[in-house]
This record gives C-alpha cells, structure tokens and sequence, in this order.
C-alpha cells in the first residue's frame, strides 16, 4: 500500500468524522429500528412492540449490528451502539471510496483523476450524512464499488464475486436485487467479448445469491409470516394517489427531475438548483463525449453505467409515482453511478486526446468546479443538519417522545406521522401513519382508504402528535375537535426566525412544531400541564 492508497482510505473518514462530531446527527428512521436492535439485546425478540411480531425494518445490517453493539455495551443512552455502528459504517465507507480509486487506476486512469473521484465521492453531502447519522448508505455503497470492480475487470469466472455482492445489497436492503439486476445486466448487454462466459457467470452468481439469501428470508418468513417487509406495504399508497394519466409516461417525464435532485444538497430550499444543475451539466456532458470520444475497449464499460444510472432514475421515478416521496438515503448510491460514469468518460477521453491540450484543461477545470460544488453542498450540508438536530431533533421530536413518557399511562396508544424519537423515547405503543409499525392501521387503510382523518377516527388512539398542517387538516372533522385537546406544544420556530442564514431552512420549519393531543373524557395524569410550551431545546 503507497501514500496514494492511504489518502484514499483517509479522505472519506475524515469528511465522514467531521460531519458527524461537528453535528452529531441522528437520523429519525434509526431510532425505528433501534428499537427492534435494543429488545433484541435485552432479550424480547426482534420486535418493535414487545409480544407483536411485525417485520416493521429493511436493511438486515441496519438493525442486526446496532442490536450486537447495544449488547456488547449495555446503556440507557443509544450513543454507545451508535458510536460502534457509525465507525463500522466511516470504514466501510472508505473502503468503497478506495476501491473505487484503486479500480480507475488499474484501468489506466491518470493520478489526478482518481484523486478527483476519491475527494468528489468523499465530499459527497449525502453519503457522508446517511453514513454516519445510523443509516445503512455505506454497505449500498460499497457493494457498488464491488460491483464496480468486477464489471470493469471482466465478469468470467466471478460468479461467486457477483453473489456476494447481490447477496450483500440484498441484506443491506430488500431493493439491493433491482441494483444487481440492472448493473449486471446492463454489463452483459453491453459485453464486448466473452458474452457467454459473462452470462454464464451472472446467472451462477444469481442462484448462488439465492442460497445466501435463503436463511434469512426463510427465517422471517417463519417469524413475521411474511417474506415482504411489512414497512414496504405501508409505504404504497400513503403520500399520494396515482393520477389517471399514462403510468409510464409520467415516470419517464418524472426522470430527469428525479436525477437532477440526485446532486442537491441534503434538503434543498430552491437556491442550490442551479449549483446542482451545474453539476448535472458536467456528467452529461462527460457520458456524451465519453461516448462519442472514448476507445472502443471503454465504450461497453461507460455504456453500462450510463444505461443503470438512467435505469436507476427511473426505478426511484416509479418509486415516487408509487408513494409520493424519494427518500433520501435511496439516492447516494444512484448519485454514483453517474459519478462513475463520468469518471470513466473522463479517463478515456485524457487518454485519447494527447495532443488536445483546449480538451484536457475543459476536463479539468470541469473536475475542479465539481468538486468546489461537492465542498460547498458538504459545509452547507453540515450547517444544515448541525442546526436540525440541535433545534428539531432534540428540541421538538426527543422533547415530545420524553414528555408523553412522563405524562402518558402504561398502554397508552400514540399517533403519530414520525415516530423515531417519539416512539423511542415514549416506549409507548405506536399507531403510526401509515402503518409502519401498525397492522391496524394497514388494515383500516385497506377498508378505509387512505384518507388519514377517516383511519383516525376508528383508531381514536389516547395521543396524538400533529404538525400545524396535520391539525387544520384534522380540525375539519368536528367528531375529532370534540375528542381532543391541545395538552403541549413544542416549538421551535422562533429560534429558526432569529438565525439569519440556515442552508434549506424552509425544511427546518416543516418539523418545527408539534402538538400534542390528549383524548378527552380521560383522568390526567397528575404531572400534566395542558398549557405547557416547550420552545428550548433539552
């Protein structure tokens, strides 16, 4: 290993450690799964609520590793499995960033491309933030860099590569099979030699995936009664409803949206847009001289990660369609496949143009601009989730889970649209919307409808947690107004009004106040102060 391959492996964890010691960001959908990690350390079995048996996770490392950890350090506080997690999550982290940079170099890349790949990738905002706040981002990315690697240095013979790899994705994350089967099929397709032995490779790694993969999905389907996540059929049809148009005419109209927003910051406001777009420009431009201007060796490469960076978008434009949102952690990994595309395009194109001097400095002044607009998106990006876990996650949603732990009775029932911190440090049960937790709540989804108020009003939980827009949207119905009352509200918007400048501040305000309602006709709990207003932080 020389002094290149070390500041491989460190520019990633230190990008990595500075975000997360300077924010300390925890994400809510971790403390979901925490939970099911921390009864199954203490014994209770791999649930959320204890004695009900709800296959309410999806990444198999996401929840099993935080649960060894909270055994390994037993505490109240959740910062010792996390911390544990966070450092298996920055080195695996690293080791994809490397091995990224290790695989341009032996394809014959220059040096100052590679170090461009290593710090555009390091600094990327979102794979730095979904890596470090308890999300299972750096497996899906290191298995593409695996996936990387064995397409670019041929497919024959590395059938028991691919399994790995597939089988990998797939523990991270139930999709991990959509990336197995567009990349390795778009590498077969576009195979410029050795077709057949690559086929034959693919299809030995995909049985040989369905082997590895086979005890776990036999495991939950036993425990859960079902191989589909239940969190997955919650999800369809929650946020939105399909419109009576073309279905895969407006997935592939929602496309290009869908991959301009891969190279946001972590939660645009509208200013960073034409940062962005810039960016996007850059790639495009990269896959269309890299096509056009690449050697034919490279062409069947560059193509294959064009062809599942488009493939891709479209998969997470269907995904939007279907439920109404692209989470966020889904995008680092496709954000990539662009990257990657670019880098090979790049590579090839300094390659073949010795001479055209106009031409290499076009491509480096392109990879300088892109990585300055990678550092820009990660500082604004640590400004940014620095101030929402100090003020939002700590100061509305953890106030909110404590208060009902100390004003709620054991067996109380909560609603709730987020339910991380609230869920987690309530310890209460959840009747959450959509149902990621609550086979209730599916089942009166699927008599119902999705209409939240009319579900609502059949549950009648004894709490429930509104945003503003949540309770005027509530208000409308006069059974829930003679139901309720306000018993707290925990708001921050003030402290957001004073900070002048906070990089995607418009999506502070989103979370910045909850209020809590209590269902009338019930005794108070003693402690219970139906005016209380929490405004600072804990």
């Amino acid at each position: 290993m020389n002094r290149r391959d070390v500041l491989y492996l460190s520019l990633p964890v230190l990008t990595a450690l500075v975000f997360v010691t300077v924010s300390n960001h925890v994400w809510e959908d971790f403390l979901i799964t925490f939970r099911f990690s921390r009864n199954l350390a203490e014994g209770n079995g791999l649930v959320y609520h204890t004695g009900e048996w709800v296959h309410g996770f999806t990444s198999v490392f996401n929840t099993l590793l935080p649960a060894l950890f909270d055994w390994m350090l037993p505490s109240e506080s959740i910062y010792p499995a996390l911390w544990m997690y966070r450092l298996v999550c920055i080195a695996v982290f690293s080791m994809a960033v490397f091995w990224v940079a290790r695989t341009l170099r032996e394809l014959g890349s220059p040096e100052w491309i590679v170090l461009m790949a290593a710090l555009l990738l390091s600094l990327d905002i979102k794979s730095v933030a979904f890596t470090t706040n308890g999300q299972e981002v750096a497996f899906m990315l290191f298995f593409l860099a695996l996936a990387f690697r064995i397409i670019a240095l041929g497919l024959p013979g590395s059938h028991w590569k691919i399994a790995c790899c597939a089988a990998g994705w797939l523990y991270t994350r139930p999709d991990g099979v959509v990336y197995a089967t567009v990349l390795f099929g778009a590498a077969v397709l576009f195979a410029s030699k050795n077709r057949w032995a690559s086929v034959r490779s693919v299809l030995l790694g995909a049985g040989m995936t369905a082997l590895l993969y086979l005890p776990w999905m036999l495991m939950v389907w036993h425990f859960y009664g079902s191989p589909v996540p239940h969190t997955i059929l919650a999800k369809v049809g929650a946020y939105t409803t399909e419109s009576g148009g073309i279905f895969l005419l407006e997935m592939l109209a929602t496309t290009p949206r869908i991959l301009l927003s891969l190279y946001n910051p972590v939660y645009t406001d509208g200013y960073y847009e034409p940062l962005s777009g810039l960016v996007f420009v850059f790639l495009v431009l990269g896959f269309a001289l890299g096509g056009l201007l690449g050697g034919r060796s490279s062409r069947g490469l560059h193509a294959t990660f064009v062809m599942a960076f488009l493939m891709m978008g479209c998969y997470l434009a269907y995904g939007y369609l279907k439920v109404g949102i692209v989470f966020p952690w889904y995008k680092p990994a496709v954000a990539w496949l662009g990257y990657l595309s670019a880098f090979i395009a790049f590579s090839e194109i300094w390659k073949r143009f010795e001479n055209r001097t106009v031409l290499r400095r076009w491509l480096q002044v392109s990879a300088t601009c892109m990585i300055a607009l990678a550092g820009f998106s990660y500082l604004a990006g640590t400004v940014q989730l620095t101030t929402h876990q100090h003020l939002i996650e700590n100061g509305v949603r953890k106030a909110t889970g404590e208060w009902l732990a100390a004003h709620a009775k054991p067996g109380d029932r909560v609603h709730s649209e987020p339910i991380g911190y609230i869920g987690f440090y309530s310890g209460l049960r959840m009747d959450d919307w959509p149902g990621l937790q609550s086979p209730r709540v599916l089942e009166l989804r699927k008599k119902l409808g999705n209409d939240r108020t009319v579900v609502v009003q059949h549950l009648l939980p004894d709490w429930m947690v509104l945003r503003p827009l949540e309770l005027a949207y509530f208000n409308q119905k006069l059974v829930l107004k003679q139901a309720y009352e306000i018993a707290a509200i925990f708001d921050q918007t003030d402290a957001l009004d004073q900070r002048p400048w906070i990089p995607g501040k418009r999506y502070h305000y989103f979370d910045a106040k909850y209020i809590v309602l209590r269902k009338i006709g019930e005794e108070l709990p003693s402690r219970l102060d139906r005016d209380s207003v929490i405004t600072q932080p804990r």
